[in-house]
C-alpha cells in the first residue's frame, strides 16, 4: 500500500471498533441513534465546510441539482480534516456509512431548494475521492476477507466494460502501479448509476468502493 498522508492513512486501518463490538457493523445495529448521529454529522460537514471563504459543499450541491446530476465528489482528506471518527468508520464499514451519508447529502439539497425541491434528485451519490491509501490489485484479490466490505482504492486502464443493465456496468481494469502496467493484474469492478458512462476503453481511472 502507497500513503498519501503516513498519519491519517496508519489510522484508518488500524482503528479497532468500539469496546465490547466484534465489528463497526454491530457497533452500528447496536443503536440506531448511531446512524442518525452519522447523519447529522456529514450534514454539519457539508453546511460548515470552507476553502478560501467559498462553502464547497453546498455550491457543489447547488450545481448537482441545477446540473439533473447524482454524484457528489466528497474529499476524504477534508472530512477526515473535520471528523477522524467519521473518516475512519467509512473505511471500514462503508456501505452503511455512505448509504447514510447519502440520506444526508439528499437532506442537505432540500434545505437548499427548499422553495423548489423538484430541481433536487430522488437520489444522491456520495462518491469519494483523495483516498490517502492506494491499493494492490494483488493484495486485494489475496486477501478478499480483509478487503471485503471495506473501502478500497485501486487505478488501472479499462481493458473491457459491458453494460449489464441501465444502471450498471462492469468493467476490467489492468493495475498501473508506479505509472508502469502490471501485466495479468486484473479485477473487475461495478460501477453504477450514473458512473456507467465514466470507464471509456481504453482509459486510465481511479476507483474507489467497496
Amino acid at each position: 500500500m502507497q500513503f498519501a498522508s503516513q498519519n491519517i492513512a496508519a489510522s484508518i486501518r488500524t482503528c479497532p471498533p468500539p469496546h465490547d463490538f466484534s465489528t463497526l457493523k454491530e457497533f452500528f445495529e447496536s443503536d440506531p441513534a448511531i446512524e442518525l448521529q452519522i447523519r447529522r454529522c456529514f450534514a454539519k460537514f457539508l453546511q460548515g465546510y470552507r476553502s478560501e471563504g467559498e462553502f464547497v459543499y453546498l455550491r457543489l450541491i447547488q450545481d448537482l441539482c441545477l446540473q439533473n446530476r447524482n454524484s457528489l465528489e466528497v474529499s476524504y482528506m477534508h472530512l477526515a480534516k473535520c471528523s477522524l471518527t467519521l473518516a475512519i468508520w467509512l473505511v471500514d464499514c462503508p456501505a452503511v456509512v455512505l448509504n447514510n451519508f447519502n440520506l444526508s447529502a439528499r437532506t442537505v439539497a432540500e434545505e437548499l431548494f427548499q422553495t423548489n425541491r423538484s430541481v433536487v434528485p430522488e437520489h444522491i451519490f456520495v462518491r469519494i475521492d483523495d483516498l490517502p491509501i492506494s491499493d494492490v490489485v494483488a493484495d486485494v484479490l489475496s486477501n478478499r476477507t480483509d478487503c471485503m466490505d471495506k473501502l478500497v482504492k485501486v487505478c488501472g486502464k479499462v481493458k473491457s466494460s459491458t453494460l449489464v443493465s441501465p444502471h450498471a456496468r462492469k468493467v476490467i481494469i489492468e493495475e498501473v502501479h508506479n505509472n508502469w502496467f502490471t501485466e495479468g493484474s486484473l479485477i473487475e469492478v461495478v460501477m453504477r448509476n450514473d458512473l456507467v458512462t465514466q470507464a471509456p476503453l481504453g482509459h486510465i481511472i481511479e476507483v474507489t468502493g467497496i
